[in-house]
């Protein structure tokens, strides 16, 4: 469905938990034939692991943060999460507290 949109010429943002080692091999299909920028969010350990904690159980049935906290954590640790490599201009965002660097700079780093 991305390749489709950024085909017809439109503007695309597609969020997910990109793995490296994993997720490159879809991503570069897209960003090798389409102006691309990745945007890295990241925060500390502990943040992202009182985060998950706090999630409510009524979300919707796609989302069992709790019971993956111990993978997730694992995969952080082994460097799973860090930017994967497409081949296009990146940023990382750091979100422990708020926006490093500002959203204002995030905005004009799209551009």
């Amino acid at each position: 469905m991305a390749k489709r949109i950024l085909d017809a010429d439109l503007g695309l943002v597609l969020e997910g938990n990109f793995s490296r080692g994993v997720s490159e091999t879809d991503l570069l299909g897209l960003t090798e034939s389409h102006d691309s920028v990745m945007i890295h969010c990241r925060a500390q350990t502990e943040v992202i692991a009182a985060r998950l904690s706090a999630y409510r159980r009524d979300r919707h049935e796609g989302h069992f943060d709790r019971d993956v906290l111990p993978e997730v954590l694992a995969a952080i640790e082994a460097g799973a999460y860090e930017p994967v490599a497409i081949g296009c201009p990146w940023l990382v965002v750091d979100t422990t507290e708020g926006y490093e660097p500002t959203r204002e700079h995030i905005v004009e780093f799209c551009r």
